[in-house]
């Protein structure tokens, strides 16, 4: 026989989750600011402030954004 799963949790998390458009749009925001500085380290092979030999570039730093 087989069990049911109890998804009376997930769909609570899910409802939390999909109502609070804040939370979703920062959770967005901020995966994406990781990915774009991930890819920036790996272009210029260096972190921001990191003098390497090995740098392959530069850039002048950030600011604010909205999307």
């Amino acid at each position: 026989m087989a069990h049911k799963k109890d998804n009376g949790l997930i769909r609570k998390m899910q409802k939390v989750l999909l109502d609070d458009s804040d939370f979703l749009k920062k959770l967005i925001q901020e995966n994406l600011q990781k990915l774009l500085e991930a890819e920036f380290e790996s272009k210029i092979q260096a972190k921001p402030y990191e003098r390497t030999d090995d740098r392959q570039g530069y850039r002048n730093g950030t600011y604010t954004r909205t999307l």
